[in-house]
């Protein structure tokens, strides 16, 4: 059976493609944020290591509102960049082959020059 690992689990977008992926009767692990810390390579490694995908669906990012994007300037910025290093680090590591990775603009800070 295909095992995937769905970061984000708990949000709409990894909630929803969990339920697609299960009707698929693709065996689904989508840890929690306080089951794993993307911001702790450590933890990363041992989850990939416990669990050995065949497939990773990154849709874990830290966001906020509009507000909290003005009021946190870089923060969504580096966050993401610490969880997506750790997650795609580990991942090559552990020569996980298939990984999709789901981001949205609104992780990034308003004005930043990035294409």
């Amino acid at each position: 059976m295909l095992r995937a690992l769905v970061t984000g689990g708990s949000g709409m977008l990894g909630g929803s493609l969990c339920n697609i992926l299960k009707n698929r009767k693709i065996e689904v692990f989508a840890p929690t944020r306080a089951q794993l810390d993307l911001a702790d390579i450590f933890m990363v490694r041992d989850l990939l290591t416990e669990i050995n995908p065949d497939v990773i669906f990154h849709c874990a990012a830290s966001v906020g509102g509009i507000q909290a994007n003005i009021d946190s300037k870089s923060k969504f910025l580096t966050d993401n960049y610490v969880i997506d290093f750790n997650l795609l680090t580990s991942a090559r590591e552990k020569k996980i082959r298939n990984l999709a990775y789901i981001g949205s603009s609104c992780m990034y800070p308003t004005g930043i020059d990035i294409p």
